[in-house]
């Protein structure tokens, strides 16, 4: 389980995972990857990332603009780990363009956030 953190302005395309361990396959033109500054808020994108996807990628693009620092789950990821997946997340964004590889997966991320009242924006 790893993720890819990002966000606009931290400089020099250094890289920094979640648990330090090796990479999934992710938002490629994402750019610049923070470190884990608390003061940033930390965002949950829900969805299959789809590099050639152009909202994935102008989701990417809005999400660097804001300073926010995020990463993309996987709706697979989310099927039965909702709560390990999304702990720690400021809040959540449900990414656009379906079909998902787990409509089971999308849907339990936006129980869990309407359930422990993390803000959630789904398109």
């Amino acid at each position: 389980m790893t993720e890819r953190w990002t966000r606009a302005g931290s400089g020099g395309g250094s890289e920094d995972s979640a648990d330090s361990a090796p990479r999934e396959e992710g938002p490629e033109s994402a750019g610049r990857v923070a470190s884990r500054d608390r003061s940033v808020a930390r965002i949950a994108v829900v969805g299959d990332w789809i590099p050639e996807n152009h909202t994935h990628q102008a989701t990417n693009t809005a999400l660097e603009h804001a300073g926010a620092e995020f990463a993309w789950v996987p709706t697979e990821e989310c099927e039965t780990a909702v709560g390990e997946r999304l702990d720690g997340f400021a809040g959540v964004l449900v990414a656009p363009a379906s079909p998902y590889r787990s409509l089971e997966g999308a849907l339990e991320a936006i129980r869990h956030a309407r359930l422990q009242g993390v803000p959630l924006v789904g398109t």
